[in-house]
């Protein structure tokens, strides 16, 4: 993939007197034609149009698109491969991570983790009604709008995004594609498109005991958020794992793919759930109420068992029942821990 970030000034031209609201400039990304951007782009339509009101409060989309050649902007040679420019509207953003790392008082940190987690839920509910997946939520991804009277997460990249009930923008010859490299080590993906994946890499028309086994290994051994559970936890994790995904043993591959895709809901919320733990994870040893209470809850929607995790309505509503029961106390006691 190739990407390049330009702006319409000239910076060793106007490097001296360029002012600060010039420097907010619209965005031009640059990307090779392939299927991922091809999706992005129908994916971003589909968004547009199934929220034109309300989109840019969620979403950080392309604005236009325009297929050009890369010589007719890197090079004078004659260059047949064909890219597409995307247009970003300026907007003042920074990074989750970053955005965290301003924030210097407890109380308006924990505020922050607690309304981010439901607006982030609220904005995977809207993808998921028009069954479009992110694929890639990592916290690069998520940026922070920087007003103050009305800072809010909106979620950008949508170049792995798939899109399940159009079936122009996804079919099923395109799983090769988004899942076809075994990569355990991704823990943001869910184990059941680690199978996918170890099946398409490996070329096998089916799964055995021995390759679903393996995955559940592979998977458990690279995952950091997993080791650092109780192993009893993980150990149950494994077995209803097993449990579940026999029933793929010697079916054909087009049964596997139907199954796994019927929990696609699940796959971001999955992710922002290991987000979130990434997150949390130096303060579960405090046994602070609200760290457990809210880690309990990430942990369910990592479930090695799709079938085991929330839906993102229920995870929402589960997560404000435990934020309302907890006692001033248990905040009180988290003020006095470090987070960043």
């Amino acid at each position: 993939m190739k990407t390049c970030v330009y702006y319409p000034l000239s910076f060793s031209k106007y490097k001296k007197s360029i002012s600060s609201k010039q420097s907010k400039a619209n965005v031009f990304k640059l990307y090779a034609i392939d299927s991922f951007i091809l999706g992005e782009l129908t994916n971003t339509q589909s968004i547009k149009e199934a929220y034109p009101n309300s989109f840019q409060d969620f979403f950080y989309l392309c604005t236009e698109s325009k297929q050009m050649k890369i010589a007719s902007q890197l090079a004078n040679e004659d260059d047949d491969d064909k890219t597409i420019l995307l247009t970003f509207e300026p907007r003042e953003l920074i990074s989750f991570e970053k955005y965290l790392k301003t924030l210097g008082e407890p109380k308006q940190l924990i505020h922050t983790f607690i309304q981010v987690y439901i607006q982030l839920l609220d904005s995977i509910q809207l993808l998921t009604n028009i069954g479009i997946v992110h694929n890639n939520l990592l916290p690069s991804n998520i940026l922070m709008t920087t007003k103050k009277a009305n800072t809010k997460p909106v979620l950008s990249h949508f170049y792995y995004s798939t899109c399940f009930l159009s079936s122009s923008s996804f079919s099923y010859s395109k799983v090769t594609d988004y899942y076809s490299h075994y990569q355990p080590d991704y823990i943001q993906r869910p184990l059941e498109l680690h199978l996918l994946s170890y099946l398409l890499t490996n070329k096998l028309t089916s799964l055995s005991f021995y390759n679903i086994e393996t995955v559940i290994d592979d998977v458990i051994h690279r995952h950091d958020i997993l080791k650092s559970l109780d192993t009893s936890l993980v150990a149950d994790y494994k077995k209803e794992a097993l449990h579940y995904f026999t029933k793929y043993i010697n079916q054909p591959y087009s049964t596997i793919l139907t199954d796994i895709i019927r929990f696609y809901p699940t796959w971001d919320n999955y992710a922002l759930s290991i987000v979130y733990l990434q997150l949390f994870t130096p303060l579960i040893q405090t046994g602070n109420r609200f760290v457990l209470t809210f880690t309990d809850l990430l942990v369910t929607n990592i479930h090695l068992n799709p079938s085991k995790r929330l839906s993102i309505y229920r995870t929402r509503d589960h997560f404000i029942d435990r934020i309302e029961s907890l006692e001033p106390r248990d905040y009180l006691q988290l003020f006095q821990c470090i987070f960043v």
